[in-house]
Order: structure tokens, then C-alpha cells, then sequence
């Protein structure tokens, strides 16, 4: 097996440039844990593979979270290049895309705090550790509300109002499709807790369509 000393700098930094436009290339239908194992034993076309795939959901989440055309692109090259420093420390029974999104939330999380200048709030009602309730009625907010073109400039502006953990729950599950014991991997907090998350932000990202006509 390759260790991560032979994963060098030289070898990793063609995958970490995302300015310039990805060539799709053949599809590659190795999971991602699996070209996770093939870049450890020395495939270092699969880490390239494993970029071309992620990069865009990462980026567009990113984009969502922050708000901020740089500052997404700045976050996404630093998800993948923490990601690549501690791949060695990947569990590949894991899913890697959660993983993924768990280093690029706490770079969010950390950018935003900065800006703030102080710790990122909870959201209203919640505390660590709640033991939530039963996931909202699906209903409340079907799938494909995410993604109507015609309701998709409201959509945008009553997400920027949310708190960044709401946004990132109400993204993660219609827009990325996460489970919700992925979304709290992510978050770093039990199922309970990404159960009451969603139900909140739901509640809230209706009172605000609602609200904003």
C-alpha cells in the first residue's frame, strides 16, 4: 500500500486547480470509497476521478452556504486539499462524500465565524443535544420545490435568511440527498438532532416564503 508519504504535493496539485473548467472524461463507475482505495495504492488518476465527480455538488453546497462566488471557490480547493492530507485516516466502510462535506462545512463554518467575529449562533429554539421529534410531513416541502425554476429566486433569498446549520440541513437532504444520520455526521451531532434541525428549518423556510410572497 502506498503511505502517505508518497502521496506528494507534485502528485496531488493537477486534481486541486478548480478555476479552470474539469474535463468530464469517461465516466468512472467505481464508488467513491473505492477510487479512495485505488488512489492509496497508487492510482493517482483515481483522487482525479474523485474531483471531477464531487467537485460540483461541493462547490455549488459551498456557493449556497456562503454566498460568495470566491470565497466558495477558496473553500472548495481548501475541502480538497485538507481532504487529501488526511486521507490516509479515511475509513472506506464510510461514505467519503459525507466526509467530504463534513471538512468543507467546518471550513465554511470557521470563513463565516471570522467574518462575524464572533461564534455562529444556534438556530432559534435549538439546543445541542435536543432529542428533536419526528421528521416533518414530507409534503410541507416536496423535492422538487428545490429545484422549480419558477420559484427558485424566492427559494434563494429565503435560504440566505436562514441560520447557516438550517441551510445546510434543507441542502444536504433535497439538494445532495443525504440520509439524515449523514446530515448529522456532517453537522456533528446525533439523528435526533438532524431530525429536529430539518424540522425547524422547514418551519422557518415556509414562514418566509410565506412571508415574502
Amino acid at each position: 500500500m502506498v503511505t502517505q508519504d508518497h502521496l506528494t504535493q507534485e502528485a496531488f496539485a493537477p486534481t486541486i486547480t478548480i478555476l479552470r473548467p474539469l474535463n468530464a472524461g469517461t465516466m468512472d463507475e467505481r464508488t467513491d470509497e473505492q477510487l479512495v482505495v485505488d488512489y492509496r495504492r497508487g492510482d493517482r488518476a483515481a483522487f482525479d476521478a474523485l474531483v471531477r465527480r464531487l467537485l460540483p455538488p461541493l462547490y455549488g453546497w459551498l456557493f449556497r452556504l456562503v454566498g460568495n462566488e470566491r470565497d466558495a471557490q477558496d473553500l472548495a480547493q481548501e475541502t480538497w486539499l485538507k481532504a487529501w492530507r488526511q486521507l490516509r485516516r479515511f475509513d472506506e466502510r464510510r461514505r467519503f462524500k459525507t466526509w467530504l462535506f463534513r471538512i468543507g462545512r467546518n471550513a465554511a463554518y470557521d470563513l463565516l465565524r471570522r467574518k462575524k467575529g464572533s461564534p455562529l449562533p444556534l438556530a432559534a429554539g435549538e439546543e445541542e443535544g435536543d432529542p428533536g421529534a419526528e421528521v416533518v410531513d414530507p409534503a410541507l416541502l416536496p423535492p422538487d420545490q428545490m429545484d422549480r425554476a419558477d420559484a427558485a429566486q424566492r427559494l434563494s433569498a429565503a435560504l440566505e435568511q436562514l441560520d447557516p446549520d438550517s441551510r445546510t440541513v434543507l441542502l444536504l437532504h433535497y439538494q445532495e440527498e443525504f440520509t439524515f444520520e449523514e446530515i448529522g455526521q456532517v453537522l456533528g451531532q446525533p439523528l435526533s438532532t438532524a431530525k429536529s434541525r430539518h424540522r425547524r428549518a422547514v418551519q422557518k423556510l415556509r414562514g418566509l416564503l410565506e412571508k415574502n410572497g
